[in-house]
């Protein structure tokens, strides 16, 4: 039976947002009032914190970028050399609609929308044995390397009388265009039917960001650029079970985490206030399953597997914080993680043994179409995945 999944580790996507609010709104926090812009600058809060989330996460494959595990596929076939380089590449593409609260200063929250297209490349490459090579163990060392680039916009709403809530009035638009980029080591085994990766990235993302008032509005004063960096740490452990009765049917369920850390740079307004990201996490875990069919060419060189996927993430991170800065006024903002949220995804897998001379020599190709479909209480997405490994 030849049976191969790529499993992706989840990212985190934790998830803030509330809208921005015209100049003329007040907020009124224990009888003092605070500076007009504090919701608006939570909405900006929200708009760069979830960019960085899903974008951690493309080691991903990407909600945007939640980490997946390297394309390393084990030999379908004995051979006298066990041990081999790898290249492989994956692409991905995709669109988020994401909604979620931000508190100000311990007593208003407010909730805002945000919507994503995103696209990104990974390459990556490896040394790796096969056949039990490493007393029983199949292992694979490698580099990992790619760019993620994308967009958000974020519509802003009018503060309503009480300073309570947000009105159906539109006074302004944010909207960030983003480019991460990434380098990575990992490493995957294999014995039997169980296998694990790991892999430790690091992530550096520039962003420009600009609020476009309506007309008869003040809008924000934000037109800026500024950078991020941070790492991710993931990995995921998976076990094929084979159906009884059947050469060709599996169940394959799965775990896994990531952990990412992300600190960015203060962002200035026109004023010469400051929004205080700082330091930002998110910590992932999940779990699913897998059924996967294969089908063997008569010619025995070749298969094609069919197979479907469930899986749940949940991000324990606890709820995180920022603050707006304007002269002697600070604004508190908090704002929770997207905490729980599904997936469902299917596609298919081809591998194929190649005869010496085809493709520069390699023994052996893989590729995947993947379609996946997330959900939960404030997030809908979808996204598109496609890769291929050449083993020599």
């Amino acid at each position: 039976m030849v049976i191969f999944f790529d499993r992706s580790t989840r990212y985190a996507l934790y998830f803030l947002a509330a809208s921005a609010l015209p100049a003329a709104a007040q907020v009124v926090d224990d009888g003092q009032i605070l500076e007009p812009r504090i919701p608006g600058i939570a909405g900006v809060t929200n708009n760069v914190t979830i960019t960085q989330s899903l974008m951690a996460m493309a080691a991903n494959d990407a909600i945007f970028n939640r980490p997946s595990s390297p394309f390393v596929v084990g030999l379908a076939f004995e051979d006298e050399d066990n041990c081999g380089k790898g290249v492989w590449g994956r692409s991905t593409i995709g669109t988020a609609d994401l909604e979620g609260d931000t508190t100000v200063d311990g007593s208003v929250t407010l909730p805002t929308e945000l919507e994503m297209d995103y696209y990104g490349v990974q390459l990556g490459g490896d040394y790796a044995c096969f056949n039990g090579f490493y007393n029983g163990w199949d292992l694979a060392f490698g580099l990992t390397g790619g760019v993620n680039v994308g967009d958000t916009e974020q519509p802003v709403f009018e503060l309503n009388g009480s300073g309570t809530g947000l009105t159906d009035t539109q006074s302004s638009t944010t909207e960030t265009d983003f480019t991460q980029r990434y380098l990575g080591v990992y490493m995957v085994a294999n014995r039997g039917p169980f296998s694990a990766d790991i892999q430790l990235r690091f992530e550096d993302a520039e962003f420009d960001i600009e609020n476009d008032p309506k007309s008869g509005f003040a809008g924000l004063g934000l037109d800026t650029e500024f950078d991020s960096t941070g790492y991710t740490l993931s990995g995921a452990a998976s076990y094929v079970v084979p159906f009884r009765n059947s050469d060709t049917l599996a169940f394959i369920p799965a775990a896994g985490f990531a952990i990412s850390r992300t600190d960015t740079d203060d962002i200035g307004f026109e004023d010469g206030s400051r929004l205080e990201i700082g330091e930002t996490e998110s910590n992932l875990g999940f779990i699913g399953g897998t059924i996967a069919g294969a089908q063997i060419a008569p010619d025995g060189l070749s298969a094609t597997t069919y197979f479907g996927t469930a899986t749940i993430y949940n991000d324990f991170a606890d709820d995180q914080e920022a603050r707006f800065v304007d002269g002697g006024t600070v604004g508190e903002l908090e704002y929770t993680t997207l905490e729980t949220y599904g997936e469902l995804s299917a596609g298919v897998n081809y591998t194929r043994i190649l005869d010496p001379g085809d493709l520069a020599n390699a023994r052996q190709l893989n590729a995947s179409v993947r379609a996946d479909a997330r959900f939960g209480e404030f997030i809908e997405g979808y996204g598109l995945t496609a890769q291929v490994r050449l083993q020599f």
